[in-house]
């Protein structure tokens, strides 16, 4: 839509083209002060304020046709502000809602530490999403891909943007709203396949790959798939041959609410340390069910293996609800905070078989974490009837 074809409906049109864009964009020019000012008193709150007036903008130009008298120019606007500001309020409410939702559950299921969440996939994924990104980027017109960057690399407000590119604000605006439908357009059709495998897909019988590297082998990227019962299960296809034993299966109040898989493994890892955090010390767990107490069991030889391997692990059974539980100890270690630091530095690692000895007198596990590329090395020392740590060693 040109400048020209939103002027006729709202400009004089004596004079030329060029005369009704001046007087259109000096209209606009005059505006907007006001429409920020208006959107800040609605919503409270200023930073937000900058974009809904432009957001208002560009709905004004798309209903520009609904403009009957360039004197009611003001008005109209303050209206599809009004009504932007709205929107942009139950979405937020929305959002805190189910934020609060969220973190109530999880806090009365899982402990007080639930919402400390550890973004796995922006620690994992993070290069390869901006290599895809940028490749999009590269498809676009320079002028979309500049101001992109300006908003969302740079973090550039509407106005500085349009200073820096000597156009007046609204074109600004319109030309990002332009760029993001040119990006949104590549990446759900030329670059379909390639994002895919970092976006959790609608429930389904067929197995989707992820981009996260199995830790158990490093050798296989993780598979994933969402049930009918949104349930979502993640595996590898080098290490688990039984569907029914995969690396780990989560419930919604879990990983629900986001898109990708690297996030989901991170909400199920913080639900793994909050869960178990004291339970050595304290040898009692809480059923993740029905939320009776249980005494924690020893640390046993699970009936799951891990590529193969017997690990060991928590295996809890409530005798209210009778609800099953099994945990690795090697899930533990890694979902803890030095293990979330490991893995962060070396996305690609493997496990190798678990080693009994002997610490201080004391039965001991060794559990070792392999960096793939350098050959780093994690080495967790864990008492044999607990499972507490006892000495973690960092080394190549």
């Amino acid at each position: 839509m040109t400048l020209n074809a939103v002027t006729s409906n709202i400009a004089p049109t004596a004079g030329s083209a060029g005369d009704n864009v001046h007087i259109f964009e000096r209209a606009l020019a005059r505006e907007h002060r006001r429409l920020v000012a208006l959107c800040a008193s609605i919503t409270g709150d200023f930073h937000a304020a900058e974009d809904l007036a432009q957001e208002t903008l560009i709905e004004a130009w798309r209903s520009q046709h609904t403009l009957r008298d360039s004197a009611l120019l003001g008005a109209w606007l303050s209206g599809i502000a009004r009504n932007v500001c709205r929107r942009w309020l139950r979405s937020r409410q929305r959002e805190n809602n189910r934020q609060a939702d969220e973190l109530s559950v999880a806090t009365a299921l899982y402990g007080e530490r639930a919402d400390q969440s550890f973004d796995l996939e922006l620690e994992i994924e993070r290069q390869e999403l901006v290599t895809l990104l940028d490749r999009a980027l590269a498809l676009l017109p320079a002028e979309s891909r500049e101001v992109l960057i300006e908003r969302y690399v740079r973090e550039s407000r509407i106005s500085e943007i349009a200073a820096r590119l000597g156009i007046q604000t609204p074109a600004a605006a319109m030309r990002l709203q332009r760029g993001k439908l040119a990006l949104r357009q590549i990446l759900t059709t030329a670059m379909r396949q390639e994002i895919a495998p970092y976006l959790i897909h609608e429930p389904s019988d067929n197995w989707h790959e992820t981009r996260i590297w199995c830790f158990v082998c490093g050798v296989r990227h993780l598979r994933g798939r969402l049930t009918a019962d949104s349930m979502l299960i993640v595996t590898c296809p080098a290490c688990f041959s039984d569907p029914e034993s995969p690396l780990f299966m989560t419930c919604p109040e879990i990983w629900g609410g986001v898109k990708g898989y690297g996030r989901a493994l991170a909400r199920t890892m913080d639900w793994i340390d909050s869960y178990y955090q004291s339970a050595p010390d304290n040898r009692t767990v809480r059923c993740y069910v029905c939320g009776a107490t249980l005494l924690l069991s020893q640390l046993s030889q699970l009936k799951t293996t891990w590529g193969g391997q017997r690990v060991l692990g928590f295996h809890q059974f409530c005798p209210s609800c009778h609800a099953e539980s099994s945990q690795p100890l090697a899930g533990l270690l890694l979902a803890s905070p030095a293990g979330r630091r490991f893995l962060r530095a070396h996305p690609r690692m493997r496990m190798p078989p678990e080693q009994e000895t002997e610490l201080d007198g004391s039965d001991a596990v060794i559990t070792r974490f392999v960096s793939l590329p350098d050959r780093a090395t994690m080495t967790v020392i864990s008492a044999r009837a607990s499972g507490r740590t006892l000495r973690v060693v960092h080394g190549a």
